[in-house]
């Protein structure tokens, strides 16, 4: 068959129809009948519901997919690209990382005039309050910037330091009874403290020792056994009672009111504050610990500093203490047995006397006669011994007398370096005595 003899008619190229939907009509109407005699209404109708699907798809391949659980309009996809479009045209946004943060700190920091410190006030120059209010405190801080942590320590309190003699002198001296500590302290500024002598023993050593108790858990006299230093939480407890009965209670009124005890006056602060007062000021050899010389240094730093105490100290470190005073502090050692002795009967029988029947009568008869009872004339016996060894001690090496403060700052050439001693053995017995000699009872 020739060439011209074929029906290139049918071949005609045909629009682009990438579904195919003339195919999928002409199977629609094979299927639902085939006949070219069929109605052309139900033809049309059958093309119609195959078509519909069709275009659809058509039309969602077209436009770009909508947000999942929305559907999405042509205006909002033209919106979306728009938005695209905009956003492309933008210089990229730098990294977010730890480096670009403290980079972007930093340069706030270095653009920012530094709020002014005073020289004078180190507490200020520490706090972060008082940082510029547009100032930045994260990130890499300028050079000039305040320290805020406390620096590591070489042995230095107050700016004085001390040499590996003197603070193992120093360490030595501060595992002794706080009544020790105190005695050496006012042995070496008598002349400038021993005005406030009445203040460290009745107050200071007062309070001391009850916070020292607590801290062990004893609430009896004659249980406890005094310590040499407390830790930071029981030197914040101390604190707070020592103010609170100087600075609040009315029983310390006759010590706030008199001018005479202002240089015993303790301040006023918060815990926070308080603790950091204690770790940076009055901690001395930096062990976490508070010792009652550290607290004596502490509150009369205006005449004494650690430095100065260990040099005036250890001028004396090798002197044995002369017999007799040995022979009255020995005297004082045997009365506060005599008393832990009667403390601890009177405890008993105090115990004793509650319990219903017999007991309890037996009990409070011989509570009512302990007075009388062998313990108390050994009390009062060492008592006698002790008062007569003290009396011989300080006719010898010191009255005892409460020193006029000069306001030199130097210790007096006629002052003695026992004179703290002898005034404390004096003030120990007679608090004894008022508690426990004969016309106490």
């Amino acid at each position: 068959m020739a060439d011209d003899d074929w029906d290139t008619s049918t071949y005609e190229e045909a629009p682009a129809d990438p579904y195919n939907k003339s195919s999928f009509a002409g199977q629609a109407n094979t299927s639902a009948g085939g006949s070219a005699t069929e109605q052309p209404a139900k033809q049309q109708d059958q093309l119609e519901e195959i078509s519909a699907p069709l275009e659809a798809l058509s039309v969602e391949a077209e436009e770009p997919a909508a947000a999942p659980g929305e559907i999405q309009t042509p205006a909002a996809a033209a919106e979306a690209l728009e938005a695209e479009k905009q956003e492309s045209s933008m210089p990229p946004k730098a990294e977010l990382s730890v480096e670009n943060f403290e980079r972007e700190a930093a340069l706030s920091q270095s653009e920012a005039p530094p709020a002014p410190v005073s020289a004078s006030s180190p507490s200020t120059a520490k706090s972060p309050s008082a940082a510029s209010p547009g100032r930045r405190t994260m990130g890499a801080a300028p050079a000039d910037a305040p320290e805020f942590l406390r620096e590591a320590h070489h042995g230095t309190a107050f700016t004085e330091q001390l040499s590996e003699d003197g603070l193992k002198f120093f360490n030595d001296l501060c595992e002794k009874p706080f009544a020790d500590q105190a005695v050496a302290f006012l042995n070496a500024y008598w002349a400038e403290v021993g005005p406030q002598a009445e203040f460290i023993f009745t107050v200071a050593y007062d309070v001391l020792r009850k916070a020292d108790m607590h801290a062990k858990g004893v609430n009896y006299v004659h249980l406890y056994e005094e310590g040499n230093d407390l830790d930071f939480n029981i030197g914040l407890y101390f604190y707070e009672k020592l103010c609170k009965f100087v600075l609040d209670d009315d029983a310390g009124a006759k010590w706030r009111d008199d001018p005479q005890w202002a240089a015993s006056m303790p301040t006023m602060m918060t815990a926070i504050k308080r603790k950091i007062e204690l770790r940076e000021k009055v901690d001395v050899n930096f062990d976490g610990r508070v010792s009652f010389l550290e607290y004596l240094l502490y509150q009369y730093r205006e005449h004494a500093n650690p430095a100065d105490f260990v040099q005036r100290a250890m001028k004396h470190d090798g002197e044995e203490e002369h017999p007799e005073i040995v022979k009255a502090r020995e005297a004082l050692a045997e009365v506060n047995k005599a008393i832990q002795a009667y403390e601890a009967e009177k405890h008993r029988l105090t115990e004793l006397s509650k319990q219903p029947g017999v007991k309890g009568l037996g009990g409070k008869h011989q509570l009512a006669i302990l007075d009388a009872s062998p313990l108390a004339e050994q009390l009062n016996k060492s008592l006698i011994t002790a008062e007569a060894a003290v009396r011989i001690a300080v006719r010898k090496f010191g009255n005892g007398k409460v020193p006029v403060s000069s306001g030199s700052g130097e210790a007096a050439p006629s002052v003695k370096p026992t004179q703290g001693s002898m005034w404390w053995l004096q003030r120990d017995l007679e608090e004894k005595k008022k508690h426990y000699g004969r016309r106490a009872k």
